[in-house]
């Protein structure tokens, strides 16, 4: 019984970047530490008092709720963490204005309220339930509800009012491949001074990404971000490290974001900004 519990040990513990499933050692394990129990009592604790535990907007207090994406990645603070070298940059700067399309339950919504805690937010989401749920997080996390809009559909017209007056921006929009009919071959007035962060849709608008791509790189440098899989270094939490290796599998799935294959973002920087 000792070899093989240090067998199935020495496994996990020298290449923990496996993704084949090793012997399950928590079975030789009183029942309060086995992996089903452990994974139990951790997700209870997840979800009874919410609070993302790493990644950009780490410490923000959440719900119990996800609008179109999956929650525990957020939770665990992985959620689309290949955007954080791009968030680290945009931390730096001041912006006249936030635009979220595309808000869901608000997390871009909720974070970046937090950063820029005098900029004014609009937040666009056509579902009436992400709206109420936007609100409820702004409000448990102390935001300034008065800098905040909250607004349904967005068109190419809307986009285009609230960009009016050229003076720059913030743009994140994941829209589920409307970037492509948002963003048209006539780009709206003051786009060309705007930083945006775009989450392409080729899995449901084929060619959608090259054609931004191209439309956006006469006035952006683009910098494009692909999806990768997640390992155990990437999440903080649990720090025990028996309990770490013990979750792994169940770790390992719950950060997963579900999405439908590769992916990728488009960062981009206004090239006027860079002439200045």
């Amino acid at each position: 019984m000792l070899a093989t519990f240090w067998t199935g040990w020495k496994h996990w513990c020298i290449d923990t970047t496996v993704t084949e499933e090793p012997m399950d050692i928590s079975r030789m394990l009183p029942d309060y530490f086995k992996r089903s129990a452990l994974a139990h009592r951790m997700t209870q604790q997840l979800l009874k008092n919410p609070i993302i535990c790493g990644g950009i907007f780490s410490g923000m207090h959440y719900l119990q709720t996800s609008i179109g994406s999956a929650l525990y990645p957020k939770l665990l603070g992985t959620y689309e963490l290949e955007l954080t070298e791009v968030f680290e940059e945009l931390f730096q700067l001041k912006f006249p204005r936030i635009i979220v399309v595309g808000a869901a339950e608000g997390y871009y919504v909720a974070g970046c309220a937090m950063r820029w805690q005098s900029t004014p937010i609009i937040a666009y989401e056509a579902d009436s339930g992400g709206r109420e749920v936007i609100e409820r997080l702004l409000k448990i996390n102390g935001c300034n509800l008065s800098t905040i809009s909250i607004r349904g559909f967005c068109n190419a017209s809307d986009l285009a009012h609230d960009l009016d007056g050229g003076n720059g921006g913030l743009v994140i929009m994941d829209v589920e491949g409307a970037e492509d009919t948002l963003l048209p071959d006539s780009l709206p007035e003051g786009l060309d001074a705007c930083h945006l962060l775009i989450e392409l849709h080729d899995c449901m608008v084929p060619g959608c990404g090259d054609r931004l791509v191209k439309r956006l790189g006469h006035t952006h440098v683009i910098r494009e971000i692909h999806t990768r899989s997640r390992t155990l270094a990437d999440i903080q939490i649990p720090r025990n490290y028996l309990k770490r290796i013990l979750l792994k599998p169940y770790l390992l799935q719950w950060v997963d974001e579900g999405r439908p294959g590769p992916m990728r973002w488009i960062y981009c920087t206004p090239r006027l900004a860079q002439k200045q």
